[in-house]
C-alpha cells in the first residue's frame, strides 16, 4: 500500500514538474513578447512626436504666412440684361 502511495505521489510530483516547467517557458516567451512590444511602441512614439512635431510646424507656418484677403472689387459682378 504504502508502495502504491509513493508511485502516485511520485506522478503527480512530475505532473507538476512538468507544469512547471510549462510555466516557465510560457513566461520566458511572454517576457520576449512583451519587450518586443516595448520597442514596437517606442518606434510609433517617435513616429507620432514626428508627426505632431511636423503639424505644429506647418501651423506656425500658416499663422506667420500674411493674410491675402480679396476686395470685393476684384470678384466679378451679375449683370441682369433684359431681353
Amino acid at each position: 500500500m504504502t508502495e502504491g502511495l509513493l508511485e502516485k505521489l511520485e506522478e503527480k510530483m512530475m505532473v507538476l514538474l512538468a507544469e512547471v516547467e510549462l510555466l516557465r517557458s510560457e513566461r520566458e516567451h511572454l517576457s520576449q513578447e512583451n519587450m518586443s512590444l516595448k520597442i514596437e511602441r517606442e518606434k510609433f512614439e517617435g513616429r507620432i512626436k514626428g508627426l505632431v512635431s511636423l503639424f505644429d510646424s506647418v501651423e506656425l507656418d500658416q499663422e506667420s504666412a500674411p493674410s491675402v484677403q480679396k476686395d470685393q472689387s476684384e470678384y466679378a459682378r451679375p449683370v441682369l440684361v433684359e431681353g
